[in-house]
């Protein structure tokens, strides 16, 4: 049997925290129950403790936000994006962080979400001694909406079911793939009327008698059972669980590519040192000749070459992880300790071009700071030049190339 303790909280006063134990074998919800505080939990692990936490989040805390970005955004750093759209936020937009759920062309779809109130909960639910394995939006569980022509408009969102679900005092609506709302029960009726024309609402919790004629019924036996099932199945997960299984795997990956150009390494010295002892040209030059092509073939394009057992040297010394007098790590010591240190200076992004080993760092200023003074201290390790600068609200965001200078 394998089994998952799955936990929906409240987030606003009075706070609860709904939880259910879930089968994924039989399928079926084993017991459920609600508490007020997280401390009530530890009596729910009973005799499984090591059971898998999923957070079902409640889209009331989160914003859905579809984006149109003209630049190019790095990878897991949405800052930009942030103060874009700042001006739709009553909070101090630096409450919040972004998270990329899809993108087509230059239009992102975002999560948006308070940092403290997403990593506070996570770190509460681990200092309990649980294993929170997933967090999905709530409402990201119910099934997608479906589109009522076979023919998808990019430029049109509406003739298209979407589906809703009452938990407790409010119905969660899936209205996208990638979002979703939470609507009062009081204000479900409101909703229903203001749907866009060709939107429709497909309910799997018994409605209201005044919307039977709006809303199509599909009932669920299992609400929970339902929610469940999506969020196991689902490809959205905000675990700081995930994050690190993936960097495990991501390292793990390198050190895969080390280990196979280790072996191949190998393989060319043994073919090296045969050839060395072979005393028949023509047997010198087909060994010659076979390096060539083991070689060609792991390399591709560039696989051609005269001495490959020398290039493979050179290749493995610069594919290692592990740092070298100008790696990555050791250069990341020198330069993130100025950094971090410089009053007014805050680090948004640092990049590391390893070809050239030259660092690329992009921070946000005060404007009393003194950038050129603060670039000139790289000296005498590194020579800095300021290659772009913009305002960013009352700061500026500066991006500065360091080049390490040989010695």
């Amino acid at each position: 049997m394998s089994e998952y303790l799955f936990l929906r909280p409240t987030l606003i006063d009075p706070r609860s925290y709904l939880w259910f134990s879930y089968d994924d074998t039989s399928h079926n919800v084993l017991a459920t129950g609600t508490v007020n505080t997280l401390e009530e939990l530890k009596d729910v692990g009973g005799d499984s403790p090591d059971r898998p936490v999923v957070i079902l989040y409640p889209v009331s805390s989160l914003k859905f936000k579809k984006v149109t970005y003209p630049g190019k955004l790095k990878k897991h750093v949405y800052e930009p994006v942030l103060y874009q759209i700042e001006d739709e936020f009553a909070e101090d937009i630096d409450n919040f962080k972004a998270h990329m759920m899809a993108r087509s062309g230059k239009d992102y779809e975002f999560l948006i979400f308070r940092r403290n109130e997403f990593t506070d909960l996570e770190q509460a639910l681990k200092g309990l001694g649980f294993t929170v394995t997933t967090i999905v939006p709530d409402a990201l569980t119910l099934p997608e909406p479906v589109l009522n022509s076979p023919v998808k408009d990019k430029n049109e969102d509406n003739s298209k079911e979407i589906y809703i679900l009452n938990i407790g005092d409010e119905w969660i609506v899936r209205d996208g793939v990638n979002s979703g709302v939470s609507v009062p029960a009081d204000w479900l009726s409101e909703y229903v009327t203001d749907l866009p024309e060709g939107v429709s609402a497909v309910s799997l919790s018994v409605i209201p008698d005044e919307l039977r004629e709006r809303v199509r019924e599909e009932l669920t036996d299992s609400p929970l059972a339902r929610m469940a099932e999506g969020a196991i199945h689902n490809k959205v997960n905000m675990s700081s669980y995930q994050r690190k299984r993936n960097i495990q795997f991501k390292f793990m990956t390198s050190w895969v590519k080390v280990v196979v150009m280790g072996l191949v390494f190998v393989t060319l010295w043994n073919m090296n040192m045969n050839m060395r002892i072979s005393s028949v040209i023509r047997e010198t030059q087909e060994y010659r000749n076979q390096q060539r092509s083991l070689f060609s073939q792991i390399m591709g394009g560039s696989g051609r070459v005269n001495d490959p057992v020398s290039r493979m040297k050179e290749i493995l010394s610069n594919s290692s992880p592990i740092g070298t007098d100008e790696g990555f790590i050791d250069l990341v010591k020198l330069v993130s300790g100025r950094i971090l240190n410089k009053k007014g200076i805050e680090l948004v992004n640092m990049k590391f071009e390893r070809s050239r080993r030259v660092f690329v760092i992009q921070f946000l200023a005060d404007s009393g700071t003194n950038i050129d003074s603060f670039v000139s201290g790289f000296s005498p390790e590194f020579t800095g030049n300021i290659i772009d600068k913009k305002p960013s609200r009352e700061r500026q965001l500066v991006s500065v190339q360091l080049k390490r200078r040989t010695k």
